[in-house]
């Protein structure tokens, strides 16, 4: 008890400054008291703390959203990493950050109940792209190494370093695996813009030493690989679909393999080819790479899924346990196929396709997966030197031509591969190289497509017969294609529609185009109003 006679543990007794003893009633009703909690007072809940630290003043959380989906980009480290609110990925690190500061864990209604308010909250915000490995901010290229620490590579200007944190908002796989450790810096001149020679010849050695690795066809093959990757690095594309073909046995999952663990490590670089359009652009939408292993058949529905997977596409489909909801999947990504015989028997599929070819291994020089796996691995940080090196140097390039200090020349169909392979063509081949390569890739590509596709087939021989020129009906052209499989023995089928006909002819017009045969349609003004074909 005081000397007032109050109970010192209830009520707040003072001296002031005349030193009268001066009794300030209850401890809550003096200035300041109201921070100090009761002895009474419940603990906070779960989720309280919860929500404390999914505060913007708790971890330094930065919500925003992407396609209508809730997303939260949190440290790890000395970097950042996003995850989607919804994912299993937000949660474990929510919960390991409950963890680490109240040493249990939190109860499940009250971490659910936190991340569907913290959901709400991030699909509100306005929209940031979502990038995977590869990204841009519309002036400068990043790349996630994949590293614990979330470091990047920058390149701006045709230079290229590393750095702690990006500007842009990177998403990862669980699969997804660090890149090797490599230099800390570019090997372009900033004076000259030009690579330096001693580095030139270290990545030439570099590129000789994994060549010996793949099973590769052609010198041509090899230079077209290696432009395939560096475009891989690239954030926008459009990635041409690269068509692994050989004989069994002749290393083409290897390649792919080691291809995938170039451009983009992880540790399940192989998969099947998905047989839904759903499961095929939800795995394009959450993946950088896709590499197909062991196709067999491209039906035509996945033929043209496979042309918006490396131009770029959207695909709608209705939100789950909803009626009228529906989520956006934006995908954008390069893909690779590999498998025996003809993959590609669409006109629009080969006009987007880099076939590169194996062959069989002579008596002897197959190399066991262990050897080249070691082998692999003690090249992999000079490749991906070279790689980025590459890429700087093309960037550099890009961005003279838009000053109009460089120019590429006319360009085929996938206009910025072409560019690209143009620009670093000098480490492999010296100018003029590359379009020598690729011209020659892509007419065999339709030289082989004519082989199995009868209306294709008859138009080039009509134009060779006639002198390079014909005209006629859907009807005529109709009964030259079933007169020309039967005279061949082909089992090939005779297409009956002539409206099948007529749209199939405009499919592979930019293949006759590339032969420089010329198409025109025109309607009869008749009564019957046929359509004639004009080759020219």
């Amino acid at each position: 008890m005081s000397e007032c006679g109050h109970d010192k543990r209830i009520l707040g007794c003072s001296h002031d400054t005349a030193g009268r003893r001066v009794c300030g009633g209850r401890r809550g009703d003096q200035p300041g008291a109201a921070a100090v909690r009761k002895k009474d007072d419940p603990p906070p809940s779960d989720l309280d703390l919860l929500r404390k630290i999914l505060s913007p003043t708790g971890a330094f959380i930065e919500l925003f959203s992407w396609q209508g989906e809730g997303f939260a980009s949190v440290p790890i480290g000395a970097g950042r990493q996003a995850f989607a609110v919804a994912s299993r990925g937000f949660r474990a690190w929510v919960r390991r950050e409950f963890l680490r500061e109240h040493k249990r864990h939190p109860s499940p209604h009250a971490l659910r109940t936190a991340i569907n308010e913290i959901g709400d909250h991030a699909a509100d915000e306005p929209e940031k792209r979502i990038f995977r490995r590869v990204g841009s901010d519309g002036k400068d290229w990043f790349i996630d190494l994949g590293n614990e620490a979330r470091d990047v590579i920058v390149i701006s200007q045709g230079l290229w370093n590393h750095a702690t944190r990006a500007p842009v908002h990177f998403a990862r796989s669980r699969a997804m695996r660090p890149f090797p450790k490599i230099r800390s810096q570019g090997a372009v001149n900033g004076n000259t813009n030009e690579l330096d020679v001693a580095c030139q010849a270290k990545h030439r050695e570099a590129f000789k030493a994994f060549k010996a690795l793949l099973n590769l066809d052609t010198a041509d093959d090899f230079q077209l690989l290696m432009t395939w990757c560096v475009c891989a690095l690239t954030p926008d594309g459009p990635y041409p679909v690269l068509t692994v073909c050989g004989d069994q046995g002749s290393a083409k999952s290897t390649l792919v393999r080691l291809t995938h663990e170039l451009v983009d490590p992880s540790s399940a670089p192989l998969r099947s080819l998905p047989s839904s359009e759903k499961d095929l652009f939800v795995s394009a939408s959450n993946a950088r790479l896709l590499a197909f292993d062991n196709v067999s058949r491209i039906s035509a529905p996945m033929s043209d899924n496979l042309c918006k997977i490396s131009t770029g596409g959207v695909f709608a489909m209705r939100r789950a346990r909803t009626d009228a909801d529906e989520v956006y999947l934006e995908f954008k990504a390069p893909v690779i196929l590999n498998g025996i015989g003809d993959l590609i028997l669409r006109p629009d599929l080969a006009d987007r396709a880099l076939v590169i070819n194996t062959t069989a291994f002579p008596e002897g020089g197959r190399r066991d997966t262990a050897s080249v796996n070691k082998a692999f691995s003690a090249l992999a940080p000079r490749l991906t030197e070279a790689l980025l090196d590459l890429l700087a140097f093309a960037r550099r390039k890009f961005l003279s031509e838009e000053f109009g200090e460089w120019s590429p020349g006319p360009l085929p169909r996938m206009a910025e591969f072409a560019m690209l392979g143009i620009a670093i063509e000098d480490l492999f081949g010296g100018p003029g190289s590359f379009m020598n390569a690729y011209d020659k890739n892509r007419q065999t590509a339709a030289d082989e497509l004519a082989e199995l596709d009868p209306i294709l087939l008859t138009i080039l021989e009509l134009w060779d017969e006639n002198k390079n020129c014909w005209s006629g009906t859907m009807q005529e052209l109709q009964a030259e294609i079933a007169r020309r499989l039967k005279a061949s023995g082909s089992r090939l089928p005779v297409p009956t529609g002539l409206a099948q006909i007529s749209s199939h002819v405009k499919r592979i017009k930019p293949i006759l185009i590339a032969k420089k045969i010329n198409v025109a349609f025109h309607r009869a003004k008749t009564k019957d109003r046929r359509r004639t074909l004009h080759l020219f």
